[in-house]
Protein backbone atom coordinates (compact mmCIF):
# COMPACT_ATOMS: atom_id res chain seq x y z
CA UNK A 1 0.00 0.00 0.00
CA UNK A 2 1.57 3.52 -1.02
CA UNK A 3 -0.06 5.00 1.95
CA UNK A 4 2.54 3.25 4.43
CA UNK A 5 5.24 4.90 2.95
CA UNK A 6 7.36 7.39 5.07
CA UNK A 7 7.29 10.57 3.63
CA UNK A 8 9.71 13.92 3.83
CA UNK A 9 8.21 16.85 2.61
CA UNK A 10 10.70 20.20 2.00
CA UNK A 11 8.97 23.38 1.84
CA UNK A 12 5.83 22.30 3.44
CA UNK A 13 5.35 25.13 4.83
CA UNK A 14 4.63 27.14 1.77
CA UNK A 15 1.64 27.15 -0.40
CA UNK A 16 1.87 24.09 -2.56
CA UNK A 17 3.80 21.83 0.21
CA UNK A 18 1.17 22.67 2.47
CA UNK A 19 -1.19 21.57 0.14
CA UNK A 20 0.79 18.71 -0.74
CA UNK A 21 0.78 17.45 3.15
CA UNK A 22 -3.22 18.12 3.51
CA UNK A 23 -3.88 16.01 0.17
CA UNK A 24 -1.49 13.17 1.42
CA UNK A 25 -3.36 13.11 4.86
CA UNK A 26 -6.58 13.17 3.26
CA UNK A 27 -5.63 10.45 1.10
CA UNK A 28 -4.36 8.01 4.00
CA UNK A 29 -1.08 8.79 4.16
CA UNK A 30 0.25 8.80 8.01
CA UNK A 31 3.56 8.70 8.16
CA UNK A 32 4.82 12.45 6.64
CA UNK A 33 7.67 14.08 7.93
CA UNK A 34 8.26 17.92 7.20
CA UNK A 35 11.77 19.78 7.04
CA UNK A 36 10.86 23.04 8.68
CA UNK A 37 13.03 26.25 9.84
CA UNK A 38 12.23 27.14 13.53
CA UNK A 39 12.05 30.82 12.53
CA UNK A 40 9.50 30.22 9.23
CA UNK A 41 5.76 30.53 9.80
CA UNK A 42 3.83 27.25 9.93
CA UNK A 43 0.51 29.07 9.54
CA UNK A 44 -0.74 27.30 6.76
CA UNK A 45 -0.53 24.37 8.60
CA UNK A 46 -1.86 24.71 11.35
CA UNK A 47 -5.14 22.91 11.19
CA UNK A 48 -2.86 19.50 10.34
CA UNK A 49 0.36 20.33 12.67
CA UNK A 50 -0.12 17.54 15.35
CA UNK A 51 -0.24 14.98 12.04
CA UNK A 52 2.91 15.13 11.15
CA UNK A 53 6.55 15.33 12.33
CA UNK A 54 8.32 18.30 12.46
CA UNK A 55 12.11 18.21 12.06
CA UNK A 56 14.05 21.72 12.19
CA UNK A 57 16.31 22.21 9.55
CA UNK A 58 16.66 23.57 6.10
CA UNK A 59 18.27 21.96 2.90
CA UNK A 60 21.21 23.92 3.36
CA UNK A 61 21.69 22.04 6.11
CA UNK A 62 23.33 18.70 5.75
CA UNK A 63 22.67 17.31 9.39
CA UNK A 64 19.72 18.11 9.44
CA UNK A 65 18.83 16.97 5.97
CA UNK A 66 20.38 13.45 6.67
CA UNK A 67 18.68 13.16 10.09
CA UNK A 68 14.87 14.12 8.15
CA UNK A 69 15.64 11.79 6.02
CA UNK A 70 16.10 8.46 7.60
CA UNK A 71 14.06 5.64 7.08
CA UNK A 72 12.11 8.01 4.56
CA UNK A 73 10.99 6.46 0.93
CA UNK A 74 9.55 8.92 -1.20
CA UNK A 75 10.77 12.60 -0.94
CA UNK A 76 8.38 15.81 -2.23
CA UNK A 77 11.28 18.38 -2.27
CA UNK A 78 8.90 21.53 -2.63
CA UNK A 79 11.37 23.60 -0.95
CA UNK A 80 12.22 26.97 -2.72
CA UNK A 81 13.02 30.54 -3.43
CA UNK A 82 10.51 32.51 -5.60
CA UNK A 83 11.31 35.99 -6.51
CA UNK A 84 11.80 38.24 -9.38
CA UNK A 85 14.11 41.23 -7.18
CA UNK A 86 17.49 41.26 -8.30
CA UNK A 87 18.60 41.38 -4.24
CA UNK A 88 17.54 37.90 -3.80
CA UNK A 89 19.35 36.28 -7.03
CA UNK A 90 22.14 34.96 -4.46
CA UNK A 91 19.75 33.25 -1.99
CA UNK A 92 17.50 31.81 -4.96
CA UNK A 93 21.32 30.51 -6.23
CA UNK A 94 21.80 29.16 -2.69
CA UNK A 95 18.75 27.25 -2.02
CA UNK A 96 17.33 26.75 -5.43
CA UNK A 97 20.82 25.17 -6.72
CA UNK A 98 22.92 24.17 -3.31
CA UNK A 99 19.93 22.89 -1.26
CA UNK A 100 18.18 21.08 -4.38
CA UNK A 101 21.91 19.03 -4.50
CA UNK A 102 22.10 18.77 -1.05
CA UNK A 103 18.79 16.73 -0.87
CA UNK A 104 19.78 14.85 -4.18
CA UNK A 105 22.86 14.03 -2.49
CA UNK A 106 21.61 12.87 0.85
CA UNK A 107 18.55 11.39 -0.85
CA UNK A 108 21.30 8.34 -2.30
CA UNK A 109 23.25 8.10 0.65
CA UNK A 110 20.08 7.49 2.67
CA UNK A 111 18.66 4.89 -0.14
CA UNK A 112 15.49 6.95 -0.91
CA UNK A 113 12.87 5.12 -3.20
CA UNK A 114 11.79 8.05 -5.16
CA UNK A 115 12.17 11.97 -5.15
CA UNK A 116 9.96 14.41 -6.77
CA UNK A 117 11.28 17.42 -7.48
CA UNK A 118 8.92 20.47 -7.84
CA UNK A 119 10.52 22.54 -10.99
CA UNK A 120 9.24 25.37 -12.97
CA UNK A 121 8.16 25.78 -16.66
CA UNK A 122 10.57 28.75 -16.12
CA UNK A 123 13.60 25.97 -15.79
CA UNK A 124 12.35 24.92 -19.33
CA UNK A 125 14.14 27.89 -21.11
CA UNK A 126 12.46 30.42 -23.40
CA UNK A 127 14.16 32.35 -26.79
CA UNK A 128 12.00 34.18 -28.20
CA UNK A 129 7.94 34.90 -27.60
CA UNK A 130 5.78 32.74 -28.78
CA UNK A 131 7.45 29.94 -28.97
CA UNK A 132 6.09 26.56 -28.36
CA UNK A 133 7.67 24.89 -25.45
CA UNK A 134 7.54 21.46 -24.32
CA UNK A 135 9.28 18.85 -22.29
CA UNK A 136 11.68 18.00 -25.10
CA UNK A 137 12.84 21.65 -25.51
CA UNK A 138 16.47 22.61 -24.74
CA UNK A 139 17.70 25.02 -23.11
CA UNK A 140 19.12 28.00 -24.28
CA UNK A 141 20.52 31.33 -22.75
CA UNK A 142 18.69 34.00 -23.79
CA UNK A 143 18.01 37.32 -21.95
CA UNK A 144 14.08 36.07 -21.63
CA UNK A 145 15.00 33.80 -19.01
CA UNK A 146 14.92 35.38 -15.63
CA UNK A 147 17.15 34.52 -12.67
CA UNK A 148 14.73 32.29 -11.23
CA UNK A 149 14.18 30.21 -14.21
CA UNK A 150 17.97 29.99 -14.52
CA UNK A 151 18.25 28.94 -10.38
CA UNK A 152 15.53 26.25 -11.00
CA UNK A 153 17.42 25.12 -14.53
CA UNK A 154 20.16 24.43 -12.59
CA UNK A 155 18.23 22.85 -9.46
CA UNK A 156 16.72 20.41 -12.12
CA UNK A 157 20.16 19.70 -13.21
CA UNK A 158 21.16 18.24 -10.53
CA UNK A 159 18.57 15.84 -10.23
CA UNK A 160 18.99 15.03 -13.79
CA UNK A 161 22.85 14.24 -12.35
CA UNK A 162 21.53 12.06 -9.26
CA UNK A 163 19.01 10.06 -11.55
CA UNK A 164 22.98 9.50 -13.46
CA UNK A 165 24.01 7.99 -10.30
CA UNK A 166 21.15 5.80 -9.64
CA UNK A 167 18.44 7.76 -7.97
CA UNK A 168 14.89 7.27 -9.24
CA UNK A 169 13.50 10.48 -9.51
CA UNK A 170 10.37 12.66 -11.46
CA UNK A 171 10.19 16.43 -12.27
CA UNK A 172 7.11 18.46 -12.38
CA UNK A 173 7.62 21.86 -13.93
CA UNK A 174 4.48 23.44 -12.58
CA UNK A 175 2.44 27.13 -14.24
CA UNK A 176 2.23 29.78 -12.23
CA UNK A 177 0.65 28.49 -9.32
CA UNK A 178 -2.97 30.48 -7.90
CA UNK A 179 -4.37 29.35 -4.79
CA UNK A 180 -4.90 31.01 -1.60
CA UNK A 181 -3.66 31.12 2.27
CA UNK A 182 -0.88 33.64 2.41
CA UNK A 183 -2.16 36.76 0.46
CA UNK A 184 1.13 38.96 0.80
CA UNK A 185 3.10 36.76 -1.30
CA UNK A 186 3.36 35.03 -5.10
CA UNK A 187 0.82 35.19 -7.43
CA UNK A 188 -2.23 35.31 -4.32
CA UNK A 189 -0.88 38.64 -4.45
CA UNK A 190 -2.92 39.30 -7.23
CA UNK A 191 -5.81 38.90 -5.42
CA UNK A 192 -5.01 41.78 -3.00
CA UNK A 193 -4.00 43.85 -5.56
CA UNK A 194 -7.16 43.51 -7.71
CA UNK A 195 -9.57 43.91 -5.10
CA UNK A 196 -7.38 47.26 -4.07
CA UNK A 197 -9.11 48.64 -7.11
CA UNK A 198 -6.01 48.28 -9.64
CA UNK A 199 -6.49 49.36 -12.62
CA UNK A 200 -3.57 48.22 -15.25
CA UNK A 201 -3.58 44.84 -16.97
CA UNK A 202 -0.11 43.77 -18.76
CA UNK A 203 -0.54 43.12 -22.80
CA UNK A 204 1.31 39.81 -22.74
CA UNK A 205 -0.25 35.96 -21.61
CA UNK A 206 0.60 33.13 -18.53
CA UNK A 207 -0.05 29.88 -17.97
CA UNK A 208 -1.68 29.29 -14.97
CA UNK A 209 -2.62 26.13 -12.78
CA UNK A 210 -4.34 25.32 -9.93
CA UNK A 211 -2.64 24.48 -6.56
CA UNK A 212 -4.45 21.60 -5.72
CA UNK A 213 -3.62 19.95 -9.58
CA UNK A 214 -0.15 20.48 -8.67
CA UNK A 215 -0.56 18.25 -5.65
CA UNK A 216 -2.40 15.79 -6.97
CA UNK A 217 -0.07 15.53 -10.21
CA UNK A 218 2.45 14.82 -7.96
CA UNK A 219 0.89 12.21 -5.76
CA UNK A 220 -0.13 10.56 -9.03
CA UNK A 221 3.16 10.53 -10.73
CA UNK A 222 4.76 9.05 -7.27
CA UNK A 223 2.44 6.56 -7.02
CA UNK A 224 2.04 5.07 -10.42
CA UNK A 225 6.18 4.25 -10.30
CA UNK A 226 6.42 7.23 -13.33
CA UNK A 227 10.13 8.01 -13.09
CA UNK A 228 13.26 9.63 -14.72
CA UNK A 229 10.84 11.71 -16.65
CA UNK A 230 9.80 15.69 -16.49
CA UNK A 231 5.84 17.00 -16.75
CA UNK A 232 4.96 20.46 -17.21
CA UNK A 233 1.94 21.07 -15.15
CA UNK A 234 -0.26 23.64 -16.36
CA UNK A 235 -4.13 24.23 -16.43
CA UNK A 236 -3.61 26.23 -19.80
CA UNK A 237 -2.64 29.85 -20.72
CA UNK A 238 -4.61 33.16 -20.17
CA UNK A 239 -3.87 36.73 -21.33
CA UNK A 240 -2.69 39.09 -18.38
CA UNK A 241 -6.12 41.12 -19.29
CA UNK A 242 -8.56 38.29 -18.87
CA UNK A 243 -7.01 36.72 -15.61
CA UNK A 244 -7.23 40.48 -13.69
CA UNK A 245 -10.27 40.95 -14.90
CA UNK A 246 -11.75 37.32 -13.97
CA UNK A 247 -9.63 38.01 -10.39
CA UNK A 248 -11.97 41.41 -10.35
CA UNK A 249 -15.17 39.95 -11.16
CA UNK A 250 -15.10 36.82 -8.49
CA UNK A 251 -14.34 40.02 -6.37
CA UNK A 252 -16.77 42.09 -6.74
CA UNK A 253 -14.59 44.72 -8.35
CA UNK A 254 -14.28 46.66 -11.51
CA UNK A 255 -12.24 45.03 -14.01
CA UNK A 256 -8.95 46.99 -14.72
CA UNK A 257 -8.99 49.47 -18.07
CA UNK A 258 -5.81 50.48 -18.93
CA UNK A 259 -3.41 48.45 -20.76
CA UNK A 260 0.51 48.68 -19.07
CA UNK A 261 2.34 50.44 -22.52
CA UNK A 262 6.13 50.46 -22.88
CA UNK A 263 5.77 53.86 -21.45
CA UNK A 264 3.87 52.97 -18.65
CA UNK A 265 6.15 49.71 -17.96
CA UNK A 266 9.05 52.06 -17.59
CA UNK A 267 7.12 54.29 -15.23
CA UNK A 268 5.85 51.48 -13.04
CA UNK A 269 9.20 49.56 -13.24
CA UNK A 270 11.42 52.81 -11.88
CA UNK A 271 8.33 53.25 -8.78
CA UNK A 272 8.80 49.73 -8.03
CA UNK A 273 12.33 49.54 -8.22
CA UNK A 274 12.12 52.91 -6.08
CA UNK A 275 8.89 52.02 -3.43
CA UNK A 276 11.11 48.49 -2.89
CA UNK A 277 14.59 50.22 -1.55
CA UNK A 278 13.11 52.60 0.82
CA UNK A 279 10.75 50.10 1.74
CA UNK A 280 12.59 47.39 2.18
CA UNK A 281 9.97 45.52 0.90
CA UNK A 282 10.05 42.44 -1.92
CA UNK A 283 7.87 44.45 -5.17
CA UNK A 284 5.50 41.98 -7.02
CA UNK A 285 6.26 44.81 -9.77
CA UNK A 286 10.16 44.19 -11.12
CA UNK A 287 11.88 45.26 -13.98
CA UNK A 288 11.90 41.59 -14.75
CA UNK A 289 8.01 40.72 -13.95
CA UNK A 290 7.39 43.65 -16.47
CA UNK A 291 9.14 42.83 -19.35
CA UNK A 292 8.03 38.99 -18.77
CA UNK A 293 4.41 40.45 -18.77
CA UNK A 294 4.63 42.02 -21.97
CA UNK A 295 5.55 38.24 -23.27
CA UNK A 296 3.88 34.88 -23.89
CA UNK A 297 4.48 31.22 -24.83
CA UNK A 298 2.97 28.12 -26.00
CA UNK A 299 3.50 25.36 -23.32
CA UNK A 300 2.84 21.68 -24.18
CA UNK A 301 0.43 20.34 -21.73
CA UNK A 302 -0.50 17.26 -23.28
CA UNK A 303 2.17 14.55 -21.47
CA UNK A 304 0.94 14.38 -18.44
CA UNK A 305 -2.36 14.28 -19.40
CA UNK A 306 -1.72 11.61 -21.06
CA UNK A 307 0.33 9.81 -18.81
CA UNK A 308 -2.00 10.09 -15.75
CA UNK A 309 -5.48 10.84 -18.02
CA UNK A 310 -5.25 13.67 -16.18
CA UNK A 311 -8.07 16.65 -16.25
CA UNK A 312 -7.02 19.86 -15.06
CA UNK A 313 -9.77 22.03 -13.00
CA UNK A 314 -11.09 24.95 -15.34
CA UNK A 315 -8.79 27.96 -14.77
CA UNK A 316 -12.30 29.93 -14.55
CA UNK A 317 -12.85 27.88 -11.53
CA UNK A 318 -9.89 27.98 -9.56
CA UNK A 319 -9.98 31.24 -9.85
CA UNK A 320 -13.38 31.85 -8.32
CA UNK A 321 -12.64 29.53 -5.61
CA UNK A 322 -9.23 31.32 -4.90
CA UNK A 323 -11.43 34.81 -4.41
CA UNK A 324 -13.94 32.68 -2.25
CA UNK A 325 -11.03 32.04 0.17
CA UNK A 326 -9.71 35.79 -0.15
CA UNK A 327 -12.68 37.17 0.75
CA UNK A 328 -13.22 34.89 4.00
CA UNK A 329 -9.83 35.86 4.71
CA UNK A 330 -10.36 38.97 4.75
CA UNK A 331 -13.64 39.01 6.43
CA UNK A 332 -11.61 37.31 9.54
CA UNK A 333 -8.77 39.94 9.03
CA UNK A 334 -6.28 37.67 7.71
CA UNK A 335 -5.81 39.00 4.47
Amino acid sequence: MHTSKKILVTGATGLLGSNLVRYLLQGGYTDIRVLHQPSSPARLLQDCANRVEWVAGDVLDMAALDNALAGVQWVFHCAGVVSFDSRKADLMREVNVEGTANVVNASIERGVESLLHVSSIAAIGRTRPGQSISERSKWERSPLNTRYGISKFLGELEVWRGIEEGLSAVVVNPAVIIGGGDWTRGPARFFQMMDRGFSFYPMGATDLVGVRDVVRAMVLLMEQGIRNERFIVSAGKMSYREFFSKVAEALGRPAPKRAILPWIQQVLGGFAWLKSRWSGEESLITRETIRQSALEYVYDNQKLIQALAFEYTPLEETIQETAREFLKAKSEGKD
